[in-house]
């Protein structure tokens, strides 16, 4: 229990101390089903981060918060881009100086992640402070960011917290040849698992990229049933007018006598 204490506290004192008054007065057998449930919206922890450390910082301050904890992590770069009008470099600076509950990720001082009770809270405060539309952008705009940076899990999620979906596939059916190329179909099959399992039925790329990491896996019985599907959804009209229709109908084919070879 006193692990677990520490864990979820990440050695902060102060939240030891709270998160031991909310168990006080609790059976034993309950401590470690309530330690577990413990988060940053915990009444006590959450009052007291809200009016003694959130409360009390500047305006641009909270913005530069509740913004930068969206992600699970973040730097520079990524700050500047969800708030360009906002001089983040000194707010960085600001909240270093505050000791507000920052944690360094790397030696060089560029990745940041906020402690993970205080992540809580500000992810809390900013469903409170920002319309479901505006956070949807907020999201988005980090998806497109990651992305851009190569960092397709990051992207693929916060496109899906922002409910774009469709660009969350998008991504994945962009990046998946390259990691193909490099036979890397575990990272595929992650990025896939990611994706809402009839989102990826219904989509051609998808479809093509989950079959060829059968193919690595040499799960030949799972393969037929997948391409009927792709062929199924080839000859759909929409399918058909794609661009890239010729391209995923020859890849299609190869996959089919690939199939028969190994079969064989």
């Amino acid at each position: 229990i006193l692990q677990g204490l520490l864990e979820r506290t990440e050695g902060w004192a102060t939240g030891i101390q709270l998160i031991a008054q909310a168990l006080v007065g609790r059976p034993p057998e309950e401590l470690r089903a309530i330690l577990g449930r413990v988060s940053g919206k915990e009444a006590s922890i959450y009052g007291y981060l809200a009016s003694e450390v959130f409360e009390s910082q500047s305006p641009d301050v909270q913005r530069f918060l509740t913004v930068t904890a969206l992600p699970d992590y973040f730097n520079l770069r990524l700050a500047a881009n969800l708030m360009p009008d906002l001089e983040v470099a000194d707010l960085l600076q600001q909240v270093e100086r505050a000791r507000l509950f920052l944690i360094p990720l790397d030696r060089q001082g560029e990745w940041y992640r906020y402690h993970h009770l205080f992540a809580e809270m500000l992810r809390h405060r900013l469903l409170q402070l920002y319309a479901q539309t505006e956070v949807a952008q907020l999201h988005c705009r980090a998806a497109h960011w990651f992305a851009a940076e190569g960092l397709i899990e990051d992207a693929v999620r916060h496109f899906l917290a922002g409910r774009a979906v469709d660009l969350a596939v998008e991504t994945v059916a962009e990046n998946s040849q390259r990691a193909l190329n490099d036979e890397n179909w575990r990272l595929i099959e992650y990025w896939l698992r990611l994706l809402p399992a009839a989102v990826v039925q219904a989509t051609p790329a998808l479809l093509l990229a989950h079959t060829f990491c059968l193919l690595y896996r040499f799960a030949l019985a799972d393969i037929p049933s997948l391409l009927e599907q792709l062929q199924s959804l080839l000859q759909q009209p929409a399918s058909v007018a794609r661009p890239d229709f010729a391209a995923l109908h020859a890849q299609l084919c190869v996959q089919r006598a690939m199939l028969a070879f190994f079969q064989n």
